[in-house]
């Protein structure tokens, strides 16, 4: 009877031994896990980007035309482009203005030869127009 009691106690110091070493073992592991979450959890409050007000923009309309002015008679049949000068478009850069949108406008100029009741049956010239060039720049608040 007295082995049995004294492999009871045995039993019982071995079981409160256990239970301490996982204690030991596991509450710095919990403490620094938990450690852990807090310092990431501080670091995405610390770099997480602030909510900035919308910005308002001016906007800007420029239209380049077409260097060719003839729509009708032989002049209809010319090439026709359109030249933008580099140092437009670097005065527009240095005041802020930053290219958003651009269209084509494109005309149907017919070749009558200078006779506007003349039809021929040549097939009708599409060229470019006209430019549509849209800048915006923030302003300033």
């Amino acid at each position: 009877m007295e082995d049995s009691q004294n492999e009871l106690i045995d039993t019982k110091e071995k079981e409160t031994f256990l239970t301490k070493l996982k204690r030991a073992i596991h509450e710095p592991v919990i403490l620094f896990g938990s450690l852990i979450c807090a310092l990431l959890i501080l670091i995405l409050i610390l770099h997480y980007p602030t909510k900035q007000k919308p910005s308002i923009y001016n906007y800007k309309v420029i239209s380049y035309l077409t260097n060719g002015d003839n729509r009708t008679g032989i002049g209809a049949l010319k090439y026709a482009s359109i030249n933008i000068s580099d140092d437009d478009l670097v005065l527009l850069g240095a005041q802020g203005w930053e290219l958003v949108s651009t269209t084509l406008e494109m005309e149907t100029s017919f070749p009558n030869f200078g006779n506007a009741s003349y039809v021929t049956g040549i097939q009708s010239n599409v060229r470019p127009q006209r430019l549509i060039c849209i800048f915006k720049r923030p302003i300033n608040q």
